[in-house]
């Protein structure tokens, strides 16, 4: 998202509006296991600073030159003494769903980083069994509709859903997830005049039939089981074949293996194998189809996967995983990358990795 916002773009990274908001909301309380008591509603206030699309690029014109830009929000979870307040900073990217002269009807991604000033602690907060650390992930979804009032003013209203958590990195990470919804006003700092989508800047690298081969690897440090205990380990290979099934969209059916550190001391330390079966058991392997949209170097992917082998520790069968990815090298022939993904069941993540790939 950062990557979005903040990219090469020859001059043209300059505001061009100010969207103010009020968000109301509730705690959504996903699991059982969720602790604190939610004594009252959440509710935040938003800013949104917009910058102007960038038109000599040629993706923005393949997603209709879709706002995006910076968001700094405040929000007050719901009880002050467990949860306390959030201060969140997000990359956005607003992609059009339908527009007319003076309306737009839109779908938000956002992602950053949260500071909270409440999270566990054993001996001053044990009951924050959600958040481990001052420092998490913040991702908000949904839509938003701005209406056009004049050359300088519009309202915006918008449905959201938001979590917060450490990607399961540290523990406790039940995590927080809040639906709600906003009203707010923008205000451009010049006249809002809309530039037309077109075909204008260079065409990106887009072979329809060529049948697309992918290597990746990654790595993450996680917790398990006790807050502040040690870290482990877990590593993955993945290979994948996939196809262009637009200029923005790529689909790949992938396979991977992966080296869990954690399967293996719990394996040793238990005696459940012979020490010379312990690193083959502590193996897992799975097979995924990942849905990848492309915008210019940056891409984001949604996979669904379902785990073939796994002896030890299984946290269910089937999982998801999302993910960002930058190419650093983005020719026809040949593309390399960096990411960042999440691993998770639904509502409960397991793991964020990092990783670095080829495709060709």
């Amino acid at each position: 998202m950062c990557l979005l916002l903040f990219g090469k773009t020859k001059g043209q990274w300059r505001p061009e509006a100010l969207d103010i908001n009020t968000q109301f909301g509730r705690i959504y309380k996903h699991t059982e296991r969720f602790k604190p008591d939610i004594q009252h509603h959440s509710w935040a206030i938003e800013g949104n600073l917009i910058v102007k699309p960038d038109s000599n690029k040629h993706w923005m014109h393949i997603y209709r030159l879709p706002q995006r830009g910076l968001s700094i929000s405040i929000r007050r979870f719901g009880n002050d003494e467990v949860l306390g307040y959030g201060l969140g900073i997000m990359p956005f990217i607003h992609l059009p769903i339908f527009r007319t002269r003076t309306s737009e009807f839109q779908f938000r991604i956002a992602s950053g980083i949260a500071l909270l000033n409440k999270h566990y602690d054993v001996l001053s907060n044990p009951e924050n069994n959600v958040i481990a650390s001052s420092i998490n992930n913040i991702t908000s979804l949904g839509v938003r509709y701005q209406l056009q009032c004049s050359p300088k003013l519009a309202l915006s209203t918008s449905a959201t859903f938001t979590h917060y958590s450490t990607g399961d990195a540290r523990l406790p990470n039940l995590g927080i997830n809040i639906p709600a919804i906003s009203i707010g006003g923008v205000y451009y700092l010049t006249t809002h005049t809309p530039v037309k989508p077109g075909r204008t800047g260079p065409a990106e690298p887009y072979p329809a039939v060529h049948v697309l081969k992918r290597l990746k690897t990654s790595a993450a440090r996680f917790e398990s089981f006790r807050p502040n205990g040690p870290l482990y380990l877990q590593v993955n290979l993945e290979g994948a074949i996939g196809k262009y099934m637009c200029r923005w969209n790529k689909l790949f059916v992938a396979a991977d293996i992966h080296y869990n550190s954690f399967a293996y001391q719990f394996i040793l330390q238990q005696e459940l194998e012979p020490v010379s079966d312990a690193f083959k058991k502590a193996l897992g392997s799975s097979i995924m189809l990942e849905d990848e949209f492309v915008f210019g170097r940056v891409s984001l992917m949604l996979a669904w996967a379902y785990g073939l082998y796994q002896p030890y520790l299984k946290g269910g069968s089937d999982y998801q995983r999302i993910g960002a990815q930058y190419y650093v090298i983005h020719k026809k022939t040949v593309k390399a990358f960096l990411g960042v993904y999440l691993k998770t069941h639904w509502a409960n993540a397991e793991l964020v990795t990092s990783g670095l790939g080829l495709e060709w």
